[in-house]
């Protein structure tokens, strides 16, 4: 599927704050199968976009450049989108500011790889990264 050299490129390029912690979770959800999964976002956009070079723009239209992006992208490896939506009101739990849900299927976790090792798709988080302020992922299972 990936040796451990890409892996923690992979890792160190996605999850740059604490790429340390975050690789034993990453190998965990490679080593459960190979089946499909999906992702569950819940993303907390900025006002204003946070890009490092300065430009301007909207979180939102930092996140739908993303989007121009990965929705084909994800579509190449044979995944999809199930539900991307703004938030219309919390129900159970402890009520967030969470903005935008999105849940993304994957076919297989090596297509999640292959997403991640996409050049157009890896240009395009830096769109993401700027868009959002704070974000919660994780990976399911997705087997029927």
């Amino acid at each position: 599927m990936t040796n451990d050299a890409e892996l923690e490129d992979l890792v160190a390029y996605y999850e740059p704050q604490s790429p340390d912690e975050a690789l034993p979770r990453w190998r965990r959800l490679l080593a459960s199968g190979e089946g499909p999964i999906a992702l569950v976002n819940r993303f907390k956009l900025r006002e204003r976009a946070l890009y490092p070079d300065g430009r301007e723009a909207t979180g939102l239209d930092a996140l739908l450049t993303y989007a121009a992006t990965s929705v084909p992208a994800l579509e190449r490896v044979g995944g999809r989108f199930l539900v991307s939506s703004a938030v219309l009101a919390p129900l159970f739990g402890t009520p967030d500011d969470t903005d935008l849900v999105v849940v993304g299927w994957f076919p297989a976790r090596r297509a999640l790889l292959e997403l991640l090792r996409d050049p157009d798709y890896r240009a395009a988080f830096e769109h993401r990264r700027a868009a959002v302020a704070a974000e919660w992922v994780v990976a399911a299972d997705a087997a029927a």
